[in-house]
């Protein structure tokens, strides 16, 4: 399971469908045109640093802000669930 199924998979159990929405756009916008169908444990902080500094271009700062929340939080599932290891 790639990155972003695995992630909007969840989502879209545990939150309301404006969320799930706006996360499965945001994720399809920028991630995966960049990361395509890359795996969780094939994913660096490097490539989290270049989505935001390199890839996002012409949003403001909050826009880089809530993505990297976004990134930041389906790590975090995947930690709790056991698919990555910290």
């Amino acid at each position: 399971i790639t990155w972003t199924e695995h992630f909007l998979a969840r989502y879209k159990t545990e939150f309301c469908n404006s969320t799930y929405e706006n996360y499965k756009r945001n994720l399809q916008k920028w991630v995966n045109p960049v990361w395509k169908g890359k795996y969780l444990d094939e994913i660096s902080s490097s490539d989290v640093h270049s989505i935001i500094f390199e890839h996002l271009t012409g949003v403001s700062s909050y826009t880089r802000k809530t993505f990297l929340k976004i990134i930041k939080r389906s790590f975090n599932m995947a930690i709790e669930e056991g698919v990555l290891q910290r």
